[in-house]
């Protein structure tokens, strides 16, 4: 993943999005201003919410703030909002020892989302920038509520039981997520809303696989317990470590079966997700001709 975010950064594909932040009146390109900035960021003063939230996700989720970068000018603040509080949610489970520390801090953002829907915000910068976009865009509480919960319960660390309930949890966090920038971008469309559903899905399938090797250097494995226990499948945490680069190349030459074949049967799903989701759009393009028919009186 890191590989992957620094050939972004020195791509032409960087280079266009920085001209398109620019365009849209975003002040990004000082985002990388050295340790100084950073620090500044640490302690936001008066309407540098903006600036925190997007410094955040830039260095913990920068796949999510290149496609923010592509959204309308109007609508970028409010996705750095989003993907900052998602980010902080989703750094609970990595950055603590004990059970109890995490969910003081899961309790800690329901209290803050109850406050803010209440127009009585914390003083956080995430929280901040969270209740504007609330006020801004009229977000639903409820799908904010649902990542909480979902990743309160994943505190746990015990594999998935099956794909089933990977998806459950991809649908109630990374869908969620996506629930949320649609009702911000003003779609309000039942197919927008399955293509979203499915595109969590197969993120969240995604995530795991990418997160592999790294759950592997703290010997930990939280694949899909029905495919690991798979005789085809079968995989243990010595053999996930020793050949972690299978998943991070996505190779499969000169490896052994396990690896491969287990990556593979989890990436069909994915692409499999996809593909429904793709078959929504074309209701939703098909809607929006309509609609656009009826305004021009055609």
């Amino acid at each position: 993943m890191v590989a992957a975010a620094m050939a972004l950064r020195r791509g032409p594909c960087h280079r266009m999005l920085r001209l398109a932040g620019a365009r849209g009146g975003l002040p990004w390109p000082g985002l990388g201003g050295g340790r100084a900035a950073a620090a500044g960021w640490g302690r936001p003063g008066p309407g540098g919410e903006v600036q925190y939230c997007a410094e955040l996700v830039r260095k913990r989720d920068y796949e999510g703030f290149l496609c923010s970068l592509l959204l309308p000018a109007e609508c970028r603040i409010s996705a750095f909002a989003l993907r900052a509080f998602n980010v902080e949610l989703a750094q609970i489970k990595d950055s603590i020892t004990q059970k109890t520390t995490g969910l003081m801090r899961m309790q800690f953002w329901r209290e803050a989302v109850e406050d803010i829907y209440c127009d009585n915000p914390p003083h956080q910068p995430v929280a901040t920038e969270l209740w504007r976009a609330v006020k801004r865009h009229n977000l639903t509480k409820m799908w904010f509520m649902k990542i909480i919960d979902e990743r309160e319960k994943n505190l746990d660390d015990r594999a998935y039981c099956n794909i089933q309930e990977l998806e459950m949890y991809a649908e109630n966090t990374q869908s969620a997520l996506l629930y949320l920038t649609l009702e911000m971008l003003g779609v309000r469309d039942i197919h927008a809303d399955h293509a979203a559903s499915h595109i969590g899905k197969a993120q969240g399938i995604v995530t795991c696989l990418r997160a592999t090797p790294y759950h592997c250097t703290r010997q930990k494995v939280f694949l899909p317990m029905d495919i690991c226990m798979l005789t085809k499948h079968l995989v243990s945490i010595s053999a996930a470590a020793k050949y972690r680069r299978v998943l991070l190349d996505s190779l499969s030459l000169v490896t052994p079966t396990c690896l491969p074949s287990h990556s593979f049967h989890m990436s069909e799903c994915c692409r499999e997700e996809r593909a429904t989701a793709w078959s929504f759009t074309r209701g939703f393009h098909k809607r929006q001709a309509r609609e656009k028919c009826k305004r021009c009186n055609l």
